[in-house]
C-alpha cells in the first residue's frame, strides 16, 4: 500500500461493504498494477507493507459466531464477484452488438434501417457507453435498459430491415437442408468416405482434388454454411500440401500458388464472419480465436502474395477485432499504398482512426481518474 503524502488525506482503513464492493469492482489488472505503482513511484512515494497483527486476530475465529461472520462475508464477496461479472459481460454484449449495427449500416441494406433516424441514436448510445464503462455508478440494469432499449428503437425504425433478415434465414436454412441431403444421397450412392486424402495421387490428380474441394467450399459459403466451408477450404489446403511435398516444376508451383491463395483468402472471410457470430453468441473472449484464425490464413496468403490488397484488408479487420489498432492500421496503410483509391480501404482507416482517437481519449479519461 501507499501512505498520503503530506497535505494529502489517507484513505479511511474501513468503510464497510460498500467500501469492499467498490474496491472489488474497480481493481487494476496486471499491467495498470504496474504502471500505478511506477507512477507513485516516479512522484516519491514508497510502498510499505501491510501489516496484520496475528495476535490481535487469533482469537476472532475461535468460536462458532466468528466462523459464521466469516462465511458470512465470504459468500458476500462471492456474491458480489458474479454481480460484476454479469454487469460487466453486459457492457460487453452492449459493446459488441453497437459494432454490429455499425457493420449493418454500413451494408447494401442500410436504407431499411432508416440511417437518418437509427444512426444519432447508435451514437448517442455508443457516446454514453463510452462514459459509463468508467462510471463507477453503472449498473447491470443500467446496460440492460440501454441495450433493450437500443434493439426497441432499432426494430421500430427498421422493421423492415429485421423481416428481409428473417426471410432470408427461413430461405437459407430450407436450402441448406436440401443440399445436405443432396450430399449424403451423392456419398450414398458413389460409396465416398469424408476424406480420401490418404490416397497416392498425381500432381494433376491432387490439384484437381484441391480445386475441387475449393469449389465446394464456394457453394456452401454463398448458403451460408460457414462450418462446412471452412472444413472444405481445409481439405483443399490439405491436398496443396500433400502436393507441394512432390517434385514440382515452376509451372506447377505456380498454379497451385494460384489455389492456395484463393483458398487463404476465402479461408480468412470464412473465419471472420464465424468469429462475427460467435462474438455475437458468445462473446469477445471466445470470438478471439477465431479471429486469430483469420488473421493466420491471411498471413499464409500474404507468404504467396505480399502485396495482396485483399489480404492485407481481412488481416486488418481481424486484428481491429482483436483489439490491436496499430497492426490494423498499418496493414492498412501499406494496402493504401499499393491501391491509392479502395474505397474499402479508406473507409476501415477512417473507422480506425475514429477507434484510435477514442481509444486515446478513454485512457486520458481513466488515468485523469487516476491520477487526479
Amino acid at each position: 500500500m501507499f501512505p498520503a503524502r503530506e497535505g494529502e488525506e489517507a484513505a479511511p482503513a474501513e468503510g464497510g461493504k460498500a467500501a469492499i464492493s467498490k474496491r472489488m469492482r474497480f481493481s487494476l489488472d496486471g499491467a495498470s498494477a504496474v504502471a500505478t505503482g511506477a507512477a507513485h513511484f516516479a512522484a516519491g512515494r514508497r510502498a510499505l507493507p501491510a501489516r496484520w497483527d496475528f495476535a490481535a486476530h487469533a482469537s476472532a475465529l475461535a468460536d462458532a459466531e466468528g466462523l459464521a461472520a466469516c462465511r458470512e462475508l465470504e459468500q458476500w464477496m462471492a456474491g458480489t464477484n458474479r454481480e460484476e461479472v454479469q454487469r460487466l459481460e453486459k457492457g460487453n454484449e452492449l459493446e459488441s452488438f453497437i459494432y454490429e449495427v455499425r457493420s449493418w449500416l454500413s451494408g447494401p441494406d442500410r436504407a431499411l434501417l432508416k440511417p437518418d433516424a437509427t444512426e444519432p441514436i447508435l451514437e448517442e448510445t455508443s457516446r454514453w457507453f463510452e462514459d459509463a464503462q468508467y462510471d463507477e455508478g453503472t449498473t447491470l440494469s443500467m446496460y440492460e435498459e440501454r441495450l433493450g432499449g437500443l434493439k426497441r428503437q432499432l426494430e421500430e425504425h427498421g422493421s423492415a430491415y429485421f423481416e428481409k433478415k428473417r426471410k432470408e434465414r427461413e430461405e437459407k436454412e430450407k436450402f441448406l437442408d436440401e443440399e445436405a441431403e443432396k450430399e449424403r444421397q451423392r456419398r450414398q450412392e458413389s460409396g465416398m468416405n469424408d476424406d480420401k486424402d490418404d490416397r497416392k495421387m498425381a500432381k494433376s490428380e491432387r490439384l484437381k482434388m484441391a480445386m475441387k474441394n475449393k469449389e465446394e467450399g464456394n457453394t456452401v459459403f454463398k448458403a451460408g454454411n460457414l462450418e462446412d466451408a471452412a472444413a472444405r477450404y481445409q481439405r483443399s489446403l490439405q491436398h496443396l500440401n500433400k502436393m507441394y511435398m512432390l517434385d514440382l516444376s515452376p509451372d506447377d508451383k505456380q498454379e497451385a500458388d494460384a489455389v492456395s491463395l484463393s483458398v487463404q483468402l476465402n479461408l480468412a472471410q470464412v473465419f471472420l464472419k464465424l468469429a462475427a457470430q460467435t462474438e455475437k453468441d458468445s462473446g469477445k473472449e471466445k470470438a478471439e480465436a477465431v479471429y486469430k484464425k483469420a488473421q493466420a490464413a491471411c498471413e499464409e496468403a500474404l507468404k504467396v502474395d505480399a502485396e495482396n490488397v485483399k489480404a492485407k484488408f481481412r488481416k486488418a479487420s481481424a486484428l481491429e477485432r482483436l483489439g490491436d489498432l496499430d497492426g490494423a492500421t498499418k496493414e492498412v496503410k501499406q494496402a493504401l499504398k499499393i491501391d491509392p483509391e479502395n474505397a474499402d480501404l479508406a473507409k476501415l482507416k477512417e473507422r480506425l482512426d475514429k477507434l484510435q482517437a477514442a481509444q486515446n481519449a478513454k485512457a486520458k479519461k481513466m488515468y485523469g481518474k487516476m491520477f487526479g
